[in-house]
């Protein structure tokens, strides 16, 4: 996607509701992404085995984890042809090593075409940003169900 605009995006194409998971129960890091591999699976017909592969690698190089009980776990991947989102509230938290020690429960999953570009690294800089807003967030922990977050990303505004 040379040249994507955000403006140009809606959540509709990146976040299908059928993607948004609450409650999930991963024992671990590694368990929790491929719980959004299946999601991504399900959903999208993408090969589970590839995109828990993919997010595991990256997660390895560095960890995701934003702060504030958030994680943005992200990918490249071959069989894609547009960017996809996956939402995840985890039970029990889990320790992605985040910066500031504290353990996650949100995991907000974007994969892009492979080979990522500029354009994919703007809109997970676009992410990094939101997920990091004190009110977004506030807002997201206040969400009860897949549709109130549904709901809040589908509102929320690109900038």
């Amino acid at each position: 996607m040379p040249g994507m605009k955000l403006g140009t995006l809606s959540m509709k194409t990146l976040l299908a509701p059928e993607c948004i998971a609450m409650d999930v129960a991963p024992a671990s890091v590694e368990q929790c992404l491929d719980e959004a591999a299946r999601l991504f699976h399900e959903s999208h017909g993408l090969r589970r085995s590839d995109v828990a592969q993919r997010l595991w690698r990256r997660e390895r190089r560095q960890s995701t984890a934003l702060g504030y009980g958030i994680a943005l776990p992200h990918a490249d991947v071959h069989s894609l042809t547009r960017p996809v989102a996956a939402f995840m509230r985890v039970r029990h938290p889990l320790a992605f090593q985040a910066p500031d020690r504290q353990t996650v429960r949100d995991v907000f999953v974007l994969l892009v075409p492979r080979p990522a570009t500029a354009g994919h690294f703007e809109l997970l800089s676009h992410y990094r940003r939101l997920l990091t807003q004190e009110g977004f967030r506030q807002r997201l922990a206040a969400c009860g169900d897949e549709a109130a977050v549904w709901r809040l990303f589908e509102q929320h505004e690109w900038r």
